[in-house]
């Protein structure tokens, strides 16, 4: 014998007849509440993901090093160098002190 809150049951009507999968069954709270499917986005880190027309981080490079004829500016190389060579300077006891901080934390926290 049918039970008449069954699909089977003639009277049956779907409360759900837009619900993405149609067993004839009501959707679960999952079906319900769940979110759309998102288009896939491609990996940002593949390898191949170089579009023609685009230029690669090591082409942009050279092209701030070189002079309005296209040559490499030596005088715009060696200044870079020179900021590069200062920032680490100063950066570096900042740096070892934060280390010695995180240092004596886990240290305290490990007794």
């Amino acid at each position: 014998m049918l039970r008449k809150d069954t699909p089977d049951h003639p009277s049956f009507q779907n409360p759900y007849p837009h619900s993405p999968v149609n067993t004839g069954y009501p959707p679960t709270p999952f079906d319900v509440y769940a979110k759309p499917k998102q288009p896939m986005m491609p990996d940002p880190y593949a390898t191949n993901n170089h579009t023609p027309g685009q230029s690669s981080a090591s082409e942009n490079l050279f092209h701030y090093f070189q002079d309005d004829s296209g040559g490499m500016d030596i005088e715009k190389i060696m200044t870079t160098a020179g900021q590069a060579t200062q920032t680490v300077r100063q950066l570096s006891p900042v740096v070892k002190e934060v280390h010695s901080l995180i240092k004596q934390m886990t240290i305290n926290t490990d007794r």
